[in-house]
C-alpha cells in the first residue's frame, strides 16, 4: 500500500503520456492490497486468541470477542482492522482528490504504529523510543519492498508495451527511476540504522546471533538483505541508466523483479523474528 502511494507520488515528475494506464492499475491494487491486509489481521488476531485459550481455531470464538474487549493486544488489533477498513475506502475514493492519497498516508502510518506497539518493542510502552524505532523500521521496509515491487510488477512493465520508441519510454520515466534509487537509498540508510538498534537491544551480545531460533532468522533476513543491496546497487549504476537509452537492452526490470522476491524473503524472515523471544529477555 505504501509502495502504491510512494509510486503515485514519484510519477509527478514523470512524463503523463502513460499515468492513466499506471494510475488506475495502481488504484485497483491498493484496494486489494488493502483488502488483504484486513483480511489477514483479522485471521491473526482470530490466530491469537486460539494460543491465548489453548483450544483449535474452530473453538476460539469465544475468546476473541474477550481478547479483542480486555487485552491491550486485542485492543491494538481492533483499532488495525478499523484503520484497514478506512484505508480501502479511501483507495477506492483515491481518484477524486489529492486529499485522499494524505489521508491514507496519515492512516497507514498510524496502522504500523499499531503494529509496532505490539512488538517486541511495545513491552517498554506505546511512548518509548523503542517502539518510535521500530515504526520508522517498519515504514522504511514498506518503502523500499513496496517501492520495488510496484516498479517491477507495475510501472516499468506498462511503459514497456507502450507504442512510444523505446528511447522515448525510458526518458520519460527517468525522474521516477531517480526518485526510487533515492528513496531506496534513504530507506536503507534508516533500516540499517534502526535495525542496529533493534538487534542491540534484543540480543544482547554477538554470541546470541548463534545457537538460537531468533539469531539464525536474523542471519537469514541480513543475509536477503544484503542480496538485495547488490541487486539495487546495480540498478542505481547500471540498470536504470541503461533503461533511459533502451529499455528492451536493460536488464533492470529483471534485476527489479528479482530484488522484489528477496525482499519478500526478508519480510518472510521478519515475520520469524517476530514470532520468537528475542535471547536479551531469556
Amino acid at each position: 500500500m505504501i509502495g502504491v502511494l510512494s509510486a503515485r507520488f514519484w510519477l509527478l515528475h514523470s512524463d503523463k503520456k502513460n499515468h492513466r494506464t499506471v494510475h488506475v492499475a495502481l488504484q485497483r491494487l491498493g484496494v486489494v492490497a488493502a483488502a488483504l491486509c484486513l483480511i489477514a489481521s483479522g485471521a491473526a488476531l482470530w490466530v491469537a486468541a486460539a494460543v491465548m485459550s489453548g483450544k483449535p481455531l474452530a473453538e476460539a470464538s469465544d475468546m476473541l470477542g474477550l481478547m479483542l474487549t480486555k487485552t491491550a493486544y486485542g485492543q491494538t488489533g481492533l483499532i488495525g482492522l478499523v484503520l484497514l477498513a478506512l484505508s480501502v475506502m479511501f483507495f477506492i475514493l483515491w481518484d477524486r482528490a489529492r486529499l485522499y492519497s494524505f489521508l491514507l498516508v496519515i492512516v497507514l502510518c498510524a496502522f504500523a504504529l499499531s503494529r509496532a506497539s505490539v512488538s517486541h518493542s511495545g513491552e517498554n510502552g506505546l511512548f518509548s523510543l523503542s517502539v518510535l524505532v521500530e515504526w520508522l523500521h517498519l515504514v522504511l521496509i514498506a518503502v523500499w519492498v513496496g517501492g520495488v515491487a510496484i516498479a517491477a510488477w507495475i510501472v516499468l512493465p506498462i511503459a514497456r508495451i507502450s507504442s512510444e520508441p523505446s528511447a522515448q519510454q525510458g526518458a520519460h520515466l527517468r525522474p521516477y527511476m531517480e526518485s526510487l534509487s533515492l528513496a531506496a537509498m534513504i530507506a536503507l540508510i534508516g533500516i540499517v540504522a534502526t535495525g542496529l538498534y533493534n538487534a542491540w537491544h534484543r540480543l544482547g551480545s554477538i554470541d546470541d546471533l548463534f545457537g538460537n531460533a531468533y539469531g539464525t532468522a536474523l542471519i537469514i533476513k541480513l543475509v536477503f538483505v544484503g542480496v538485495a543491496i547488490l541487486l539495487g546497487g546495480y540498478n542505481k549504476f547500471i540498470g536504470f541508466p541503461a533503461f533511459v537509452h533502451a529499455p528492451e537492452k536493460s536488464y533492470a526490470l529483471t534485476v527489479l523483479r528479482i530484488e522484489s522476491i528477496v525482499l519478500f524473503g526478508v519480510l518472510i524472515a521478519a515475520a520469524v523474528l517476530t514470532s520468537r523471544q528475542p535471547p536479551a529477555s531469556f
